[in-house]
């Protein structure tokens, strides 16, 4: 009888570490290879640590054009770079996690290009009806100006591959906003 027992149970813990090796077989298979915190550099860390709240502190400002500006075409425009934000957001927040970077926001409260702080989006919240879209414009201009050139450097001087790969849409997104916002408020000249 105690034969039997542990024969069965000899039986049951082969099945079930067969089992566990068949899933993680298929797992591993089906899936592509775990990235490490390790496979990012400092410029890959640094890229995604500053896009985050970059991305995110715009968010009020194209939130206010979508229901302020005059222009539909600022409107349209805002719309469909807030919707382009929320999607590479969700990519950057999977980065810093795959990065193991804090949560925090370690740019809070500073004073960056393009960066849309506290003050620059109250100034965008007080604005005159009149003063509003060409206010927007430059916030926006300067913003996607930055952004591209900090996807730019990531391409230059990153290593993690999804993170590089994301910094070349980013660089598109922005070049194709860019050209949309000349058509909206011109640049103005030097």
């Amino acid at each position: 009888m105690r034969l039997q027992r542990s024969l069965g149970a000899l039986v049951r813990a082969f099945a079930a570490s067969s089992a566990l090796a068949l899933l993680t077989a298929g797992c591993a298979h089906a899936t592509a290879p775990a990235v490490l915190p390790t496979d990012f550099n400092v410029t890959d860390r640094a890229w995604v640590q500053l896009m985050i709240p970059m991305d995110e502190q715009l968010l009020p400002a194209l939130e206010l054009a979508i229901t302020r500006s005059e222009s539909p075409s600022a409107r349209t425009l805002a719309t469909q770079l807030r919707d382009a934000l929320r999607v590479e957001l969700v990519e950057l927040h999977r980065l810093g996690q795959l990065a193991e970077l804090p949560s925090d926001n370690p740019h809070r409260g500073h004073k960056m290009p393009g960066l849309v702080d506290g003050d620059t989006l109250a100034s965008l919240r007080l604005a005159a009806a009149d003063a509003f879209d060409p206010l927007f414009a430059q916030i926006l201009r300067v913003n996607l100006e930055q952004t591209r050139s900090l996807a730019r450097s990531e391409q230059t001087a990153g290593l993690q591959p999804d993170t590089m790969v994301l910094a070349a849409t980013v660089e598109q997104t922005r070049l194709t906003h860019t050209a949309s916002l000349d058509r909206v408020a011109p640049s103005p000249t030097p």
